[in-house]
């Protein structure tokens, strides 16, 4: 009888466990909701940044970002320089990630698959875009942001 009410209490307790871990603390990046606690940018900044980035065959790529309250609220992407057929899909994977995180650092550069050349363009981009923040970094996104390694 005791072994089953212990086997019971861990299962009760590892489900509550499981619950909490779950749910989100934390809404971030204008109500992307992905409940990754991210730090806001450049002390609540709000406005526009551009960055770019060199993407496939080294042509620019250029990333606007929208921030409120120092959270990415909104992105636009112009790939005009790269491969038509590969960029279709960049948006679409990316901005989710770059909205519930306010960062590009969890954007995996195989996202789109024989596109990572630009997906590396685009990280770069903007993470060059988040160095112009006033108070975040001189604007040299190699050292201020966390940028994927060139190849």
């Amino acid at each position: 009888m005791k072994k089953k009410l212990r086997v019971i209490s861990i299962a009760a307790l590892s489900l509550v466990c499981l619950m909490f871990a779950a749910c989100p603390t934390e809404l971030t990046s204008g109500g992307g909701g992905g409940g990754v606690s991210a730090p806001a940018w450049g002390d609540a900044y709000d406005g526009e940044v551009t960055g770019t980035g060199p993407g496939y065959r080294g042509r620019e790529v250029h990333v606007t970002l929208t921030l409120t309250a120092g959270y990415i609220t909104d992105i636009e992407f112009d790939l005009r320089t790269q491969t038509a057929g590969f960029v279709r899909a960049h948006p679409r994977l990316i901005a989710p990630i770059v909205l519930r995180d306010n960062s590009f650092e969890n954007v995996p550069v195989n996202i789109v698959a024989d596109a990572s050349m630009t997906t590396r363009g685009i990280i770069a981009a903007g993470n060059a875009a988040l160095a112009r923040i006033p108070g975040v970094g001189n604007g040299d996104a190699e050292t201020d942001c966390n940028c994927p390694p060139s190849p």
